[in-house]
């Protein structure tokens, strides 16, 4: 999924400026209302797309930890030396909390568009 995002992102970026720079010195055939309205519609969808980059940023850093720590399950086990009862209980803690994360993931992710 990240291949090339940060790319995309800084042309899209760079693609708003050139946007706004040509805004400022519009054909006359245009009007200022249509002009307002292209600043704000670019505007909102800058906005919005630095929004869902941070959402993508923390998602992808929550599923990190999340394969990190069930690798780390993993391994412990299959190790053949016993859990302290601390170990466990913590360890039930944190799968409690990352249910709850992947639960709030899941309904961020229902909640975007499909394109």
């Amino acid at each position: 999924i990240w291949d090339s995002c940060e790319i995309y992102y800084t042309k899209s970026l760079m693609r708003t400026d050139v946007l706004d720079t040509a805004l400022k010195n519009p054909a006359q055939d245009l009007g200022l209302q249509n002009i307002e309205r292209c600043k704000g519609f670019s505007a909102h969808l800058t906005a919005y797309a630095r929004k869902q980059k941070y959402e993508l940023i923390n998602s992808s850093r929550i599923y990190y930890y999340l394969r990190f720590y069930a690798k780390q399950l993993n391994e412990a086990c299959e190790g053949k030396n016993f859990l302290h009862v601390e170990t466990v209980e913590n360890t039930i803690d944190l799968l409690k909390n990352v249910t709850i994360v992947m639960n709030q993931c899941k309904i961020i992710l229902n909640s975007c568009p499909s394109e």
